[in-house]
């Protein structure tokens, strides 16, 4: 059983505090410290002295940490004391797995997370003290947990060390991942740290694999053996490894079988409450396929997602300019609905956004001064923001013509003219601005309200500019509400007529329609007039669903102006989170596949991955109850033969290496042929625990356990060529995943290649 710990932070009866998570410094000294290591940890910076309690014994007693102390505030509690109390099996249990005896009434090792415990804003007693009862993971190290108060006279908290390890252990090295058809040799080590010699029987067996072993093991005091054990992958899917050591210890580690074939998707989307499915079809000569539902709770979850993965899109001045709107607005918008946000996270993003950003949006177009502007605001605490904030509104300020409207190009028609007018008017968001862009909007009711020539997007635009003429404001919101329609694939959209464009001449996205038309028909950009529209209404509520269903994972919505957009909805629509769990299931055929249930301050999303039939098959994502603007995607992932892909002219791709064996590196070099001059993207996708050398990559190319990326460039005779060292770190027979490489358009590949590593 594991054992829970107290932390004690006294302070002499003054008033303590502990740090939010909006404080960097806090947040970061935490993050360093939950992590496992054996490396001391610099708690003396904050007063602090280091105590450390043993938790080594699993029998049944739980320890209670206590503080060593920093200064007159936490005297007294200089000692680690034991307080055995009763088993409670319950609370391992809902970390997941079987957290019953591994043999012999050991407990089965199953829970390794990196960090487990972040808890803000204790609250002391009377005389305090504070307890917070933590579950320890079941890695077996040394942990740090820093326990951080203030009193009024500046003393602050202390280091306590929790010990874990066992004095005679078993690990297993288990790879995160294996490939079907895989052989692999698995090491397994056994410890003994204590002073008896150890003979003890070793059982190595798997689910969703093959193979494993069993027999004695003979362990010297202070040493450690190394045994294997031979494990095939037969079937993709999970799959897990158990390790008993009779008598001492047992440990269980998952790992995921992949499949061998050439991926293809199919997704589809849909709003949760809904009652329609979807049916796809795997291609022709799949061999393998797998439903995976992913659901995103609202607003909530698509602000977490995205700001998760801003600093990873820098690409262009819109890119930047997104990346630095999540991380003031976004990250804004999240503690409004009561989550926090990274702080140290958002400040990098927003650094690494503004850098190069003057360069991309320098000049005349007053498109991108406005997109800029649209981003910025909220960040010009930024030095550096502040500077292009102030250029951009100078620069867009005086672009404003007399009568109210802003340039367009030559030949731009009334409808993109007053759609610039109406964001310019709402992201300058100036009383003088506005008073004369509403001018514009008079003399245009005609336009507006013409039959012929009205659209819903420019309608919710001109509401949500802040300058809408009061007499116009019922009309135009009855445009935008004729306008919403539900669609053959149960999400709802905004129908446009033919030719209409946003302020920059560009298509209407689907995202920014939703978006403008839910913002609007609520009211919540409208300051001209009285508005009685709800943000609850079934409407907005469609159209907040839809528009979080149009979000996609590492593309988001499709561009900046889009995600603005979005952002822009979500911060007037969703100021406060969902309550209560709901409970949402994937049904395959007609039959429930899987189901989880769901906390809106939990994860941004979670997924349902279920191995399904090849073929056409039906899917349905049904829920006890919805929260406002929950979608869900549903895909359908296929695999079939490389063998069976047809190879495009003028590229190819080929790899080679020399003999394998285990922990010595090996030569790699993979060979692309194609147009000269031509940039090649290569994508190779390496066996299981294959460690590459960074230092021998060429500039630019980057590797992790799974594959190494590069971009080459053909030479005059006609070839690219990538090399660079590896080291295996398993034996066995290793199926590497295929080698893909890309050039203009095009792409060619080397199917999947078995590895011998001896």
């Amino acid at each position: 059983m594991i054992s829970p710990f107290l932390i004690l932070l006294s302070c002499g009866g003054a008033d303590m505090a502990a740090p939010t998570s909006s404080e960097p410094m806090a947040e970061r000294y935490v993050d360093m410290l939950m992590e496992e290591s054996e490396d001391d940890y610099a708690g003396d910076a904050f007063g602090g002295e280091t105590k450390k309690a043993e938790a080594r014994s699993r029998g049944g007693a739980r320890y209670q940490a206590m503080p060593a102390p920093a200064s007159p505030m936490l005297a007294g509690l200089m000692d680690a004391e034991e307080a055995p109390m009763d088993a409670d099996e319950d609370n391992r249990a809902d970390k997941g797995g079987d957290k019953g005896d591994g043999d012999g009434g050991v407990s089965t090792r199953t829970w390794f997370p990196e960090t487990f415990l972040w808890a803000p804003r204790i609250v002391t007693d009377a005389s305090g003290k504070a307890r917070v009862p933590v579950t320890l993971p079941d890695s077996l190290t040394t942990w740090r947990v820093l326990g951080l108060a203030a009193s009024k006279d500046a003393r602050t908290g202390a280091v306590v060390e929790v010990d874990t390890r066992l004095p005679v252990y078993t690990e297993p090295r288990v790879p995160s991942f294996l490939r079907q058809g895989d052989v692999v040799s698995l090491p397994v080590q056994v410890f003994n740290a204590s002073e008896e010699p150890l003979t003890s029987k070793l059982t190595v067996s798997a689910v969703g694999l093959e193979g494993g072993s069993s027999g004695a093991v003979t362990v010297a005091p202070g040493g450690r053996a190394l045994e294997t054990a031979r494990l095939t992958a037969k079937n993709p899917g999970a799959g897990s490894v158990e390790v008993v050591l009779e008598g001492a210890d047992a440990v269980v580690r998952e790992l995921e079988v992949l499949p061998r074939g050439r991926k293809t998707s199919l997704t589809r989307v849909g709003v949760l409450g809904a009652s329609e499915g979807v049916s796809l079809t795997s291609p022709d000569g799949s061999d393998y396929a797998r439903a995976r539902l992913t659901v995103y709770p609202g607003p909530l979850g698509v602000l977490r997602d995205a700001l998760g993965g801003a600093s990873t899109r820098l690409y262009t001045a819109g890119d930047r300019i997104f990346a630095i709107a999540l991380a003031t607005r976004g990250a804004e918008a999240l503690a409004a609905m009561g989550v926090a946000s990274d702080e140290a996270a958002s400040r990098k993003t927003r650094i690494l956004a503004a850098q190069g950003l003057i360069r991309q949006v320098t000049g005349g177009d007053l498109n991108k001064q406005l997109t800029l502007i649209d981003g910025l605001a909220g960040a010009s605490d930024d030095p550096v923001i502040e500077r292009m904030l102030t250029w951009a509104r100078d620069e867009a300020t005086r672009a404003q013509l007399p009568d109210g409207t802003w340039p367009i190009r030559s030949g731009a028609g009334v409808q993109q003219l007053l759609a610039l007018t109406a964001y310019a008017a709402a992201v300058l968001d100036d009383e003088r601005t506005r008073v004369v862009a509403s001018g514009a909007f008079e003399r245009n009711a005609a336009f507006l309200l013409e039959e012929v020539t009205t659209d819903a997007y420019t309608a919710a635009l001109v509401l949500n500019s802040g300058a809408c003429p009061a007499e116009l404001v019922a009309p135009l919101r009855a445009i935008v509400a004729d306008a919403v329609e539900k669609g053959d694939d149960g999400l709802w959209t905004v129908e446009l007529p033919k030719g209409v464009v946003r302020p920059d001449g560009q298509a209407v996205s689907e995202a920014e329609r939703l978006a403008a038309a839910a913002v609007a028909l609520s009211g919540a950009a409208d300051s001209t007039a009285d508005s009685t529209a709800d943000s609850t209404d079934d409407t907005v509520r469609n159209l907040l669903a839809s528009l979080v269903a149009r979000y996609s994972p590492g593309s988001g919505f499709t561009d900046a102006r889009a995600g603005l957009a979005a952002l822009k909805a979500f911060e007037a629509l969703a100021a406060s989170p969902p309550e209560g769990e709901i409970e949402v299931a994937l049904k395959v055929d007609g039959e429930v596949v899987g189901r989880q249930r769901l906390d809106p301050r939990g994860e941004q999303t979670f997924v349902i991955a279920a191995p399904v039939e090849p073929g056409e098959r039906s899917f349905e994502v049904v829920s006890e109850g919805a929260w406002p603007g929950m979608a869900w995607h549903v895909t359908l992932e296929s695999w079939a033969p490389w063998d069976d892909a047809v190879q495009p002219g003028g590229l190819e791709v080929e790899v080679a290496h020399g003999p394998t064996r285990a922990y010595q590196p090996v030569a790699v070099t993979v060979t692309t042929s194609g147009p000269r001059g031509a940039q090649v993207e290569v994508v190779q996708e390496l066996p299981v625990g294959m460690t590459v050398d960074a230092e021998s990559l060429p500039a630019g190319a980057t590797a992790d356990d799974r594959a190494v990326r590069a971009t080459l460039e053909v030479g005059d005779d006609g070839l690219a060529t990538l090399r660079y060292t590896a080291t295996p770190t398993y034996a066995g027979l290793l199926w590497s995943g295929a080698t893909i490489a890309t050039a203009r358009g095009v792409s060619a590949f080397a199917p999947p290649e078995l590895w011998t590593i001896r």
